[in-house]
């Protein structure tokens, strides 16, 4: 089974920068992973790992690792990637970062909204086309069912009509044709 990554690289690295200067401590980080909904054995060794000898690693080493981690994870970890993506996305409040990369980070999470952007346009144009496709479609479509309908309803009368040479009572016979040749007519 292949591995199919959601993030592009150039995003991954984005959000490691960025994700690296909204921080201030490594604690934050390990917060921010945990309150985007990250967990397992990964993040509780970094934050032991952090907690035991917090010089031993920098911020970069830990979101670099859960960033891989839940763009690795498919299907299961999406509310995890659209959760960082969205937290990133809607940061509001510079005054937590340091003071010489609050720049720094309103420049990155900038960037990272124009990147969410570009892509929700990208996914809303797909959406306006297929909706436009099925539009115009839709014609064609509605004359198949419609065939495939008058298909079935002449199926059944034939099936009904051949049914008739199997009544011998000719009184049950007529009242039975008159009902098959009224539907057949009626169609």
């Amino acid at each position: 089974m292949s591995v199919v990554y959601h993030y592009s690289p150039d995003l991954l690295q984005l959000l490691v920068s960025t994700i690296e200067v909204l921080c201030r401590s490594k604690r934050d980080v390990i917060l921010f992973f945990r309150s985007a909904g990250v967990h397992g054995q990964v993040i509780d060794d970094l934050a032991e790992q952090v907690s035991r000898d917090p010089e031993s690693i920098k911020k970069r080493e830990i979101a670099q690792p859960l960033l891989v981690l839940v763009n690795e994870g498919g299907d299961a970890t999406l509310r995890e990637r659209r959760e960082i993506v969205k937290r990133v996305v809607e940061w509001e409040d510079f005054s937590t970062c340091w003071d010489d990369k609050r720049l720094a980070a309103q420049g990155l999470v900038a960037q990272v909204r124009k990147r969410v952007n570009e892509h929700d346009a990208f996914t809303r144009m797909h959406q306006a086309q297929e909706a436009e496709r099925n539009e115009r479609l839709a014609p064609g479509r509605a004359k198949l069912a419609e065939a495939q309908r008058r298909r079935e309803q002449f199926a059944a009368l034939k099936k009904d009509f051949g049914a008739l040479f199997t009544i011998t009572n000719p009184q049950q016979r007529g009242k039975r044709s008159e009902d098959v040749l009224n539907r057949l007519f009626g169609i």
